[in-house]
């Protein structure tokens, strides 16, 4: 029969054995767990950096109609109200064009429907991915309010002012790839009016207004990058 001090050594390594098989487990557990959060982190950081460039290009097309609304409204203050005006075509082409910013977060929207937005343990970094889609919805916002302007106010004046059908016709070009420079430029002529100056300058205004949160997203999303990369780097 054993003895006692040899059934207690048993017993004495079958408890730690136990303890090494639970802490092997729990080593391993995390070692999984650290490694989903650093590929969502990656995730992120990809999805966060393709939406920056998304951005980007939508701030540079508002400030191309911005600078082209302008140059519109100058040409016509230049000139007496009921003169005809010979304007570039591609001015107002500019102006019939409607950027509107509509994109998407794969991962965060994956881990908003999992409830796992929680489970990023940076306060500061989880406030701030949590706040990304207010900034995207207040740029929405602001590009339909310079749309309903253009749909109830400008097209119909431009069309009692001038022929839109070459403005019509190059659009779907620069929307797509902007009006290749070579081309010769049309002027079209455009009967001033004091309510067509008006309207072009409301046009400026909302431009600015829908540049101000694109301008705010690309720092908030810069933050964000740098907050992830301390992350990953951690």
């Amino acid at each position: 029969m054993p003895t006692r001090s040899r059934l207690a050594i048993e017993a004495i390594a079958l408890i730690v054995s136990i303890f090494l098989a639970l802490a092997v487990n729990a080593w391993w557990d995390g070692r999984q767990a650290r490694a989903v959060q650093r590929s969502q982190f990656q995730n992120l950081r990809d999805d966060f950096e393709q939406s920056r460039l998304e951005i980007e290009e939508k701030l540079r097309y508002h400030t191309l109609i911005a600078s082209s609304v302008e140059d519109f409204r100058r040409r016509l203050e230049a000139e007496q109200p009921g003169a005809i005006v010979l304007v570039p075509d591609t001015l107002i082409v500019a102006l019939l064009s409607l950027p509107t910013l509509d994109m998407s977060n794969a991962t965060l929207e994956e881990l908003e429907m999992s409830a796992r937005v929680s489970t990023i343990s940076n306060p500061e970094l989880r406030q701030r991915i949590v706040a990304w889609p207010r900034l995207l919805n207040d740029a929405f916002w602001l590009e339909q309010t310079a749309r309903a302007l253009n749909e109830d106010h400008l097209i119909p004046l431009l069309r009692r002012s001038t022929d839109l059908s070459t403005a019509f016709a190059l659009l779907p070009e620069w929307v797509a790839t902007g009006v290749d420079p070579r081309r010769p430029v049309e002027l079209l002529p455009v009967r001033n009016s004091l309510e067509l100056r008006n309207v072009l300058a409301e046009r400026r205004l909302r431009e600015a207004w829908a540049a101000d949160p694109l301008q705010e997203s690309i720092a908030h999303v810069d933050s964000i990058l740098a907050m992830i990369d301390e992350e990953l780097g951690s």
